[in-house]
């Protein structure tokens, strides 16, 4: 399986995830706060609602995340490493950055995410310090092909 794929996968199951714990947390508190039947839970009607609730959350999740990119493009927070190469350079000021990379990640044979400059750039001041809001295991860097990468 290329690594795009397996890429993109873990995203897809992350997000599913999140979806799927959000889920469980208000079973839980309908069980505690409203005394709702256990019963209720366990039945096929209910587990057929969840399915179709993490498909719903997944998405809606890709949705937000295709509209925080093309929201980004459109107030510069985003630029390619070079023309005709489809490696993203994300602006740590993009206030919607977690999604934007959430959108790389679920695209990941369209896009790819640029790497970080060397330390001595970023002791030069030329970079903002890069974000980690997804975990480091769903993304994939490949080397930036012009003169810095996150832009500022």
């Amino acid at each position: 399986m290329k690594r795009s794929t397996l890429i993109q996968c873990r995203a897809y199951l992350w997000v599913g995830s999140i979806a799927a714990l959000v889920i469980q947390i208000a079973a839980v508190a309908a069980l505690l706060v409203f005394n709702v039947p256990e019963a209720v839970f366990t039945s096929s009607a209910f587990r057929v609602a969840v399915v179709a609730l993490v498909v719903a959350a997944v998405f809606v999740a890709q949705w937000f995340a295709a509209q925080s990119f093309r929201a980004a493009l459109a107030r510069e927070d985003i630029a390619f490493a070079q023309p005709g190469q489809n490696v993203v350079e994300v602006s740590s000021e993009c206030p919607r950055r977690a999604f934007v990379m959430l959108h790389v990640l679920l695209n990941p044979r369209r896009l790819a995410l640029a790497s970080p400059p060397s330390g001595a750039a970023r002791a030069a001041g030329s970079e903002a310090k890069p974000g980690r809001s997804l975990p480091q295991s769903l993304i994939e860097r490949k080397p930036a092909m012009s003169r810095g990468s996150t832009r500022t």
